[in-house]
């Protein structure tokens, strides 16, 4: 069951202090960030421990190993919930062996976090660190401290809504004027593009007859060549140097930089592609995703492809959906079915497909932003870098600039639209 319910229901003369972390910080459990340096909101969580102190610990820390990592000190009798990272396979000894596996959990809208229980008296209390092996990919645990308390027979959840807020902000306009320039997209008879299919002998990779089933095969191809983790953004953005990273280090790296890789291939392939930043509601200051646009010529349409997990949307009768299609499906609650496999890191997506639609698309679907020039290396270039963004209507803009060319710092150029035919336009085929 899930409600909506006011934060703070706790009203209790807890205190927790001394935590040994002396970056970490204790306060109130609500739609509030997880970590002190991450974005990423805590928005999904029983709401009989609203108001708990929640712990704010460091995502860097998610490597932490040992029995002895984490201290803080409580004036009374507690129960302790551990947010651990439901994809973390291995559990920590001193978790796993000392704490009570709930079925309880809280969400940050790209990840499912089990919750463990212990209950201590008034004390000091000691916790252990976040792995207890290697893992390719892992996110720290969170605390949240709570009176001595039993778990509801029946628990509600307090869940942020986001696709009330998708309706709500639910119009784009055309604009009367605008001096934003037209999208360009590199050339396939680029050097720099030629020799990347010659790189990955995709030139000479047998490519179906049927345009979709090639796009998805290029997209299977990097969701299994480069692994996702985004806690690595890598500075050099040109494909070449993203994979070379990834394979030097045995590691993943973020959403945009697996994006940018797709997207030079489409190119390379003779595909129209842009890469597209999907973007929260800034007041909820949560963490965003880096997907692809490819123009099918077969359909003479946009569609959306996301590598970091291997998946493409479709209506029900099986047509591929651009981001301006998913969004107004989501607003209206038209069914929607993710195709692709959706793959994470080779393992399913933690929360299946209506977790990732509902939750984590629904959250990153609510502004956009494209480079106006998609072309390999761009945005390592030295040359003059321009953006695009679209903002729907009513959203900040008594603060926002329309249909102006605004610098944002070296050689790194914004235009704002509310404009949803101007982004989404057709680009020119041959």
């Amino acid at each position: 069951m899930i409600c909506t319910v006011l934060s703070g229901q706790i009203n209790d003369d807890l205190i927790v202090s001394k935590i040994s972390k002396e970056n970490y910080k204790a306060e109130p459990l609500k739609e509030n960030r997880q970590y002190i340096d991450r974005r990423y909101m805590i928005m999904e969580y029983p709401s009989f421990l609203s108001g708990a102190k929640l712990i704010r610990t460091a995502n860097e820390d998610k490597s932490s190993r040992g029995e002895d990592f984490l201290s803080f000190y409580v004036n009374k009798s507690v129960s302790v919930f551990i947010a651990h990272w439901s994809e973390i396979v291995t559990v920590p000894s001193w978790l796993k062996d000392n704490y009570q596996k709930t079925d309880l959990k809280i969400d940050n809208g790209d990840g499912e976090y089990v919750l463990y229980l212990k209950n201590f008296p008034a004390g000091e209390i000691s916790l252990g660190g976040n792995i207890q092996s290697d893992e390719s990919d892992h996110a720290m645990y969170s605390v949240i401290v709570s009176p001595r308390t039993d778990i509801p027979k029946t628990v509600d959840y307090i869940n942020n809504d986001y696709l009330s807020l998708l309706a709500k902000y639910s119009t784009f306009k055309k604009s009367t004027a605008s001096n934003i320039p037209y999208f360009t997209y590199q050339s396939p008879k680029e050097e720099v593009l030629r020799a990347l299919l010659t790189e990955f002998q995709l030139d000479e990779t047998s490519r179906p007859e049927n345009e979709i089933m090639d796009l998805v095969e290029l997209m299977k191809w990097v969701n299994r060549r480069i692994p996702h983790n985004g806690s690595i953004s890598v500075s050099n953005t040109e494909t070449l140097e993203i994979i070379n990273y990834s394979d030097s280090t045995g590691t993943g790296v973020n959403c945009r930089a697996v994006s940018i890789v797709l997207n030079d291939i489409l190119l390379a392939m003779g595909y129209k592609a842009r890469i597209i930043y999907c973007l929260p509601h800034e007041d909820y200051d949560t963490e965003n995703h880096v997907t692809n646009l490819v123009y099918s010529q077969s359909l003479n349409k946009w569609i959306f492809l996301d590598p970091s997990f291997c998946a493409y949307v479709t209506d029900e009768n099986g047509l591929p959906l651009d981001h301006s299609e998913i969004r107004e499906a989501l607003t209206i609650g038209k069914k929607l079915i993710v195709e692709g496999g959706l793959i994470h890191n080779g393992q399913p997506y933690y929360g299946g497909s209506n977790a990732y639609l509902n939750k984590y698309m629904a959250k990153n679907l609510f502004r956009f932003m494209s480079p106006l020039d998609s072309e390999y290396g761009y945005e390592s270039s030295d040359r003059e870098k321009r953006f695009i963004i679209l903002n729907p209507v009513g959203y900040k803009e008594e603060t926002t600039q329309y249909d102006k060319r605004i610098v944002t710092g070296k050689n790194r150029i914004q235009y704002f639209t509310q404009d949803g035919n101007l982004f989404w336009n057709e680009p020119d085929t041959d």
